[in-house]
């Protein structure tokens, strides 16, 4: 989410990083208070969860959770608390009118699993467990993080279950169960996909925070023309992080340039960029190398979903609906030629979250209309 930036006269500084959170002013909620929000979110999206289930064809979904091992869905399907069992299941089952049934078999029922699933005490034998809520059910299909047999593009939170658990599921199933086994990454690309309007805010102020952290990284109070080292800004954006009490998916990074420093940029970023250049040429075009890309913006950095990407076409991905209310990281660049650098091209790059409205996509944050000056 950071921006384009300017350092010095004929130095370009760019950021390019991906920071889940915030500034010098705002300070992440007390974990506590953040808990109690995302509990309150967790509610509304089981109410959506049947739904989905029944669209995508899925009986019943089990997602399972290892110690050492996090499933990467796991803090979004039940209570965002540390999970330290060998092995922890959360079911969800389509029971036909009685709707959405939840099942959390951890070995130990606690409070905060009460509440959102059925755990009771005679589960603490996980495989009877699992086998009793299986034979309750007699699902006709049952959704795991698996890889398609087909080999479709998948990405790892959908296809996350180990080999030794599904193994431990085969098993305590049998063949006729197992049988039943099917991918859930379509599911799962929908459930983390789907925002609820009560984020919008709490993301809307992660992004207003990101903003004037980055502000300040690049700025006089950070940066000294001629002495401070990408490192030491990096270490300021980290530590600035964690005094404010957030976290970063992504590294923050930043990239320089300057006269005759384009063998600094990125190899692949270059090659892409005369990649393009070079297509508008065969078109007919000018020469001009304006590109997009995009990402679905979720619980990480890089979500689950649809994108508007130069690359997508020699990929041969499979189409994605858009989903009202989703967010997207549209990111632009483009290159022009420096005269004052004998010609060498500099880089412009930008990246800013938006929401998908029935109007269209809508900007977290104002659109950015000039570079930082560092002097």
């Amino acid at each position: 989410m950071f921006r384009v930036a300017a350092a010095a006269p004929l130095a370009v500084l760019l950021a390019c990083a991906h920071a889940s959170a915030t500034p010098p002013g705002p300070r992440a909620l007390p974990l506590s208070r953040q808990i109690a929000m995302r509990e309150g979110w967790l509610e509304k999206r089981h109410a959506l969860l049947l739904e989905m289930m029944r669209r995508h064809r899925i009986a019943m979904w089990i997602v399972v959770n290892e110690e050492f091992h996090d499933d990467p869905v796991t803090q979004y399907v039940a209570p965002p608390r540390p999970y330290a069992g060998g092995r922890d299941f959360f079911v969800f089952a389509d029971a036909g009118a009685r709707g959405l049934e939840r099942y959390a078999i951890t070995g130990y029922a606690e409070d905060n699993l009460v509440r959102f699933f059925q755990s009771p005490e005679e589960f603490r034998k996980v495989k009877e467990g699992i086998q009793a809520v299986v034979a309750r059910h007699d699902p006709s299909t049952i959704g795991l993080s698996i890889e398609p047999k087909d080999y479709r593009p998948s990405r790892g939170v959908t296809r996350s279950l180990t080999k030794a658990s599904y193994e431990f599921l085969a098993d305590a199933l049998g063949p006729r169960m197992e049988a039943r086994f099917v991918p859930a990454g379509p599911l799962i690309e929908e459930y983390l996909d789907t925002r609820l309007p009560e984020e919008r805010e709490a993301y809307a102020e992660l992004c207003a925070a990101t903003e004037e952290l980055t502000r300040r990284a690049l700025s006089n109070q950070v940066i000294v023309p001629g002495r401070t080292t990408v490192g030491e800004v990096r270490r300021f954006l980290y530590d600035r992080l964690a005094e404010l009490g957030y976290g970063t998916w992504f590294q923050p990074d930043m990239r320089v340039q300057r006269k005759g420093s384009a063998g600094q940029l990125s190899r692949g970023l270059m090659n892409a960029m005369k990649a393009r250049s070079a297509e508008s040429v065969a078109q007919g075009r000018v020469p001009f190398a304006a590109q997009i890309y995009s990402h679905p913006l979720g619980n990480q950095g890089h979500g689950l979903g649809p994108s508007i990407d130069f690359r997508a076409a020699s990929r041969n991905d499979p189409p994605r609906p858009l989903r009202l209310g989703s967010y997207v990281a549209v990111e632009l660049n483009t290159k022009a030629a420096v005269p004052e650098w004998g010609g060498q091209e500099a880089f412009a790059m930008e990246e800013d979250p938006a929401e998908l409205t029935s109007d269209g996509y809508r900007f977290f944050r104002p659109r950015q209309t000039e570079y930082y000056l560092i002097k």
